[in-house]
């Protein structure tokens, strides 16, 4: 049927929705980000040199309070190595200090990757069971 949403979708809705109420429960202001980057595509101009193309990278999350910021990622499913650089190729183009966080159904223990970006569970977020 047309205009139905697929149970995916209304799964990634739940989560997200999930994980803005548990920032602002814990008294964080929550925003939407975009981090704008160069890639390089494919193409060679006349010159013989890349073309890098422009691309805007979301990042699910931004939550503030007083002098604490985290930038969140939230992933159903982070199964393969290219759903994991989907899902934290937006925090790896952020240059400041501030905490990198991808909660993900992970059932496992949190984590951080080579990057210093943290991979924590929901369960684990939810519960509070890791200082982030």
């Amino acid at each position: 049927m047309p205009g139905l949403i697929s149970d995916r979708l209304k799964r990634l809705i739940l989560w997200k929705n999930i994980i803005y109420n548990e920032l602002r429960y814990r008294g964080f202001n929550v925003d939407v980000g975009e981090v704008n980057v160069s890639e390089k595509t494919d193409r060679i101009d006349a010159n013989g040199k890349y073309i890098y193309a422009q691309k805007a990278l979301e990042v699910d999350f931004i939550a503030s309070k007083g002098d604490i910021k985290y930038y969140i990622q939230s992933a159903l499913s982070m199964d393969d190595a290219d759903k994991q650089l989907q899902e934290k190729k937006s925090l790896y183009y952020i240059d400041d200090s501030f905490k990198k966080i991808v909660v993900a159904k992970t059932g496992l223990k949190p984590s951080y990757d080579e990057k210093g970006v943290m991979i924590i569970d929901l369960f684990d977020f939810l519960m509070d069971n890791v200082e982030l």
